[in-house]
Order: structure tokens, then C-alpha cells, then sequence
């Protein structure tokens, strides 16, 4: 039995490499692609079906970002 106390993350933070790795991070597409290469955009694009040039080449909000503009209209 595994105690949950005891585990280790390797990177520190658990959920920071998922975030890395689905694309849940304001300049990273899936698979570790940035927005900012309009190859990796357009590999993205295609997987899911997206017409070509769909996908922002801009970054969009860092979670805080989200965060505080929440606070802010609140």
C-alpha cells in the first residue's frame, strides 16, 4: 500500500507536467507544440479537424492571468 505522504514527483509539481504535455499552458498546443510555429499549429489543426490558420498564433492567458481578470469583473 502506497502511503500518498511518501510519493515523489519528479517535477516537483504533479500537475505541472500534464499541463506541459495536453496543452494547458498559455504558448503550448498538445504534444508539446508551441503556438508560435505555424507547423506545429498546423499539424494541430489538422488532427482535429480545424481549417488551416483556426489556431491563434498568440498566446493567450496564463492561469493567473484567468485568475485575477475574474477577481477584477467580480
Amino acid at each position: 500500500m502506497v502511503n500518498l505522504g511518501q510519493v515523489l514527483f519528479l517535477t516537483g509539481q504533479p500537475n505541472a507536467m500534464g499541463g506541459r504535455e495536453v496543452g494547458g499552458l498559455c504558448n503550448l498546443l498538445p504534444g508539446y507544440r508551441h503556438v508560435s510555429y505555424p507547423e506545429q499549429r498546423a499539424e494541430v489543426e489538422q488532427f482535429w479537424g480545424l481549417p488551416p490558420g483556426q489556431i491563434s498564433p498568440n498566446w493567450g492567458r496564463t492561469a493567473w492571468d484567468i485568475i485575477t481578470g475574474l477577481e477584477r469583473e467580480m
